[in-house]
C-alpha cells in the first residue's frame, strides 16, 4: 500500500473517531435545563402555605451551595475579571482554546512547569458530570485519558449550549475554599454580600481562588495582585489585601429563619423540587402557636414523667396539615425523633369505628344496652380479664354512655359481637401502615388500643368521620403537591354522624370524665381520648365541622407516666389548640343525614330525654331505656370478700343467708348458687342451710349474662 493512501485511511479514521467522539459526548452531555433542576442548594427552605419561611435544613452535607442563580445575578465586574483570568478568549473558542493548548504541549515538552490549558467550556463539562454534581465524587486531574474526555466534552459542550447557559453554570458550580461551591455561596459566606455588589478586587480574588482554592493568605495576596495587573482589573494591592483579610476571618453564619418545622422537613427533605424550597400545607402562626401550647403543658406535666408530645390540625375540607410538631425541643431527649410518625399503642382511640361499624350492621344503636360487670374472655389459652380506667363497673349502661365514657368491657363485647375478622377489617380499613404486620396478635385486646397507630394517621381517620365517613389522603406539601394516604370509606354517612354525636355528648361522657373536663370546648367538637397499657401513651383527638385535632403525650424511650389520663395530658393541650383555631371562627352544629331518623329516648332514673339517631329498621319499639346510669346491680349482702360466722350460742352447722341487693333486675333474673337457681321476690331472697366454706353468689340474667357477683367466706 502507497504512503499516500496509508495516509489518507489514517487521516479518515481520525476525523471518523473524532466526530464520533464528538457526536458521543454532545448525546451524553445533560441539557441545561438538566442541570439547573439538579444543581439544588445544599439547603433545603420549607415555607408555609403564604411562602413565609418556617425551616432551613441542610441535606447536603458534602458541600455548601446556595440556590441556582441567573447570569445576570452576577456583577460584571465579577463576570469579566473571571473571563479574563480564566479564559480570555472564552466568548471566541469552540470549547477548547487551541492556542492555550498548544502553549501548554510546548512547555510540557521542553521540561517547563506544566501550564493549564482547560476552558471554562471544559471545566464546565467536568462540574456537570454525573459523578461530581450528584454523588459528589472528585474531578479526575492529571491523567491523560481525563484530559481528552475533557476536551471532547468540552467542544461539545459548546456545541449543546449556549455561551452564557455555560459561564452561568460555571459560576454557580465552581468549586472555591472548603466545601464552599458557587460564587454565590463563597459571596454570601466570606464576602457577607450578593454576587451582584461584587466589586473589581473581590471579583480579582474570587477569580484567584478559582485557579488555587486552598491558598494561604500571603500567597492569595500575591497572585491576585499579579492576575489582577493582567487582566487590566483598577483596583490596589490594599484593596486585595483587604478582601483576604475578610475571607482570612472565615465563613460567617447566615441568618437562618425560625426554626420551627423539623420534624416535617425531615419528612420532606427528599421531596422533589424545580428549587430549594419547598411550599407545605403549613399555616406559620398556627405552627408556632401549637409548638407554645405543647410546651407550656409540657412544662406543667414534668413532675409526672412526661417529656414529649406531639401534635397535628387538619383542615377537613382539605386535607391540608396546617399545623405538624413532633415534639417539643425544651424537654425532650430525644428531639429528633417525630413523635406525628412514630407508632405508638392506640389505647381506647379506636373504639368509635367498631360501634361505628356495629351500628353500619345494625347489631347495635346508640341506645342499646351493654352490660358493664366483671368479664372473662377465652383467648389463646388464657383469660382475658378487662377492666376500666377507674377499675369500677358501671352496670347496665348504653352504647352513648359506653362509648362517650370509653367503658372498655363494652367495647370488649362489641369485639365480640363483630367478631376478630370483622374487627380486623375496620382496623385495616384505616390504612394504618403498621397494623397489617401484626394483625394476628391482638384478639379481643384491641377494642382497648393494643395496635400500634401514628398521630397523622390517626387524625386522618377521625377526620373521615368529620366527612361522613370518607377518608381521604391528607396533603403536606402544596409546591409539589404531596398527599399521605389512599381514599377509603371508614363508615357510612349515617354511622359517621351518630359517632360523632356521641362523643360531642359531655352528658353521657361523666360516667368516665365527670363534668367539667378538657374535653369540652365552647363550639362543636367530637373528642376521643385514648391511654396505653402502663401510661406509656396518651392520646386525644376530635374535630370540629372544619379541623381536626389530634395530640399525643408520653416519652419516646417507653418509660411510664405518673398519673396521667388523656384528659389531664393530651386533653389539656386538645382543648387549648381547638379554641386557638377558632378563636375568630363560629362553628355550626352538624346536620344528621336525611335518611337518619331521630327519637326521643327515656332513660330510666334519669329525668328528661335524650334524642338518638337510628338506621332505618333499628328504631326501637319503646321509648324507655329500662337501665341507666346509677341503675348497676350490687350485692349489699353479703359483701364481696367479706367473712361470717355462725353463732356459737346456738351450736349451728349451717346458716340461713338473706340476699340483699341494690339496683334494678331484669325480670328473668336469677340467683344461681352451687348450680341451682334461685327466683328473687319483693327485692329479697334467703338461701338456707348453707354450711361453713368459701363460697360464690351470682346474679344472671335469663341470657346467662352474669349481672353481678360476690364471694364470702362462712366460718
Amino acid at each position: 500500500m502507497k504512503l499516500r493512501t496509508l495516509i489518507k485511511i489514517s487521516c479518515g479514521l481520525l476525523v471518523i473517531g473524532f466526530v464520533g467522539a464528538l457526536l458521543y459526548f454532545s448525546a451524553t452531555l445533560p441539557t441545561y435545563q438538566e442541570v439547573q433542576k439538579q444543581a439544588l442548594g445544599s439547603n433545603r427552605f420549607f415555607v408555609d402555605r403564604d411562602q413565609e419561611v418556617l425551616h432551613e435544613l441542610r441535606v447536603d452535607l458534602n458541600k455548601r451551595r446556595q440556590h441556582w442563580v441567573p447570569l445576570s445575578s452576577f456583577s460584571n465586574a465579577l463576570k469579566n475579571t473571571v473571563i479574563q483570568i480564566e479564559d480570555k478568549h472564552f466568548t471566541s473558542h469552540v470549547g477548547i482554546d487551541f492556542w492555550a493548548l498548544g502553549r501548554a504541549l510546548y512547555s510540557t515538552l521542553q521540561g517547563h512547569r506544566i501550564q493549564g490549558a482547560s476552558t471554562i467550556s471544559m471545566q464546565t463539562s467536568d462540574l456537570i458530570d454525573k459523578s461530581v454534581l450528584i454523588d459528589g465524587q472528585s474531578i479526575v486531574k492529571g491523567e491523560i485519558l481525563a484530559k481528552f474526555r475533557q476536551i471532547f466534552r468540552g467542544l461539545a459542550l459548546d456545541l449543546v449550549w449556549s455561551k452564557s447557559e455555560i459561564l452561568e453554570a460555571y459560576l454557580n458550580l465552581v468549586h472555591l475554599r472548603g466545601e464552599v461551591q458557587g460564587i454565590h455561596s463563597f459571596s454570601k459566606l466570606y464576602l457577607q454580600k450578593s454576587p451582584l455588589f461584587l466589586n473589581q478586587s473581590e471579583s480579582v480574588v474570587i477569580a484567584t481562588l478559582i485557579q488555587a482554592p486552598n491558598r494561604n493568605p500571603e500567597s492569595l495576596h500575591k497572585k491576585a495582585c499579579l492576575l489582577g495587573k493582567t487582566a487590566d482589573s483598577y483596583f490596589s494591592c490594599q484593596d486585595i489585601a483587604e478582601v483576604v483579610s475578610k475571607i482570612q476571618q472565615g465563613p460567617m453564619p447566615l441568618h437562618k429563619p425560625p426554626q420551627i418545622a423539623l420534624h416535617l422537613a425531615q419528612r420532606l427533605r427528599n421531596l422533589e423540587t424545580r428549587g430549594n424550597q419547598i411550599q407545605t400545607t403549613l399555616d406559620f402562626q398556627m405552627q408556632t402557636q401549637v409548638q407554645k401550647i405543647l410546651e407550656k403543658n409540657l412544662s406543667y406535666l414534668q413532675s409526672r414523667n412526661v417529656r414529649d408530645s406531639a401534635a397535628v390540625v387538619i383542615e377537613n375540607k382539605t386535607g391540608h396539615v396546617l399545623a405538624y410538631v413532633g415534639t417539643v425541643k425544651k424537654f425532650s431527649k430525644a428531639y429528633q425523633v417525630d413523635g406525628v410518625n412514630s407508632p405508638r399503642q392506640a389505647g381506647s382511640t379506636l373504639k368509635p369505628f367498631l360501634y361505628g361499624r356495629a351500628i353500619d350492621k345494625k347489631i347495635l344503636t346508640s341506645s342499646s344496652l351493654i352490660n358493664d360487670s366483671e368479664t372473662a374472655i377465652k383467648w389463646e389459652g388464657g383469660l382475658y380479664r378487662p377492666s376500666n380506667y377507674d377499675n369500677k363497673f358501671h352496670g347496665m349502661v348504653t352504647v352513648r354512655q359506653a362509648l362517650a365514657s370509653s367503658l372498655n368491657v363494652p367495647a370488649v363485647k362489641v369485639v365480640r359481637m363483630l367478631g376478630l375478622s370483622e374487627t380486623y377489617n375496620v382496623i385495616e380499613n384505616l390504612k394504618f401502615p403498621d397494623f397489617e404486620k401484626t394483625r394476628d396478635t391482638y384478639g379481643a385486646s384491641l377494642a382497648l388500643g393494643a395496635a400500634e397507630i401514628r398521630l397523622l394517621d390517626l387524625a386522618n381517620a377521625y377526620r373521615a368521620l368529620a366527612n361522613g365517613g370518607k377518608m381521604t389522603p391528607v396533603v403536606l406539601a402544596q409546591q409539589p403537591h404531596y398527599e399521605y394516604g389512599t381514599e377509603s370509606e371508614v363508615l357510612s354517612d349515617n354511622a359517621a354522624f351518630i359517632i360523632g354525636d356521641i362523643l360531642s355528648d359531655s352528658n353521657a361522657r361523666r360516667i368516665g370524665f365527670n363534668w367539667h373536663s378538657a374535653l369540652e370546648t365552647r363550639m362543636w367538637s367530637a373528642v376521643k381520648t385514648g391511654t396505653s397499657k402502663d401510661l406509656r401513651d396518651n392520646w386525644c383527638v376530635g374535630y370540629s365541622p372544619k379541623y381536626t385535632v389530634a395530640v399525643w403525650a408520653g416519652n419516646f424511650d417507653g418509660s411510664a407516666m405518673k398519673g396521667v389520663s388523656g384528659v389531664t395530658g393530651a386533653g389539656s393541650s386538645w382543648n387549648e389548640i381547638m379554641h386557638w383555631v377558632h378563636r375568630n371562627q363560629p362553628t355550626e352544629v352538624p346536620s344528621p343525614p336525611a335518611d337518619l331518623i331521630s327519637q326521643e329516648v327515656r332513660i330510666e332514673n334519669q329525668t328528661g330525654t335524650i334524642k338518638e339517631y337510628f338506621l332505618p329498621g333499628t328504631l326501637p319499639t319503646q321509648r324507655k331505656v329500662l337501665a341507666g346510669l346509677g341503675t348497676k346491680i350490687k350485692f349489699e349482702f353479703p359483701v364481696d370478700g367479706s367473712t361470717l360466722t355462725l353463732n356459737p350460742r346456738k351450736n349451728q352447722t349451717s346458716a340461713n343467708i338473706s340476699i340483699r341487693y341494690s339496683g334494678d333486675l331484669p325480670n328473668d333474673a336469677t340467683l344461681v348458687f352451687k348450680g341451682k337457681k334461685y327466683n328473687f321476690k319483693e327485692g329479697q331472697l334467703v338461701v338456707r342451710e348453707i354450711e361453713p366454706g368459701q363460697h360464690h353468689f351470682r346474679i344472671v340474667s335469663g341470657t346467662g349474662e352474669t349481672l353481678a357477683q360476690t364471694r364470702f367466706k362462712l366460718l
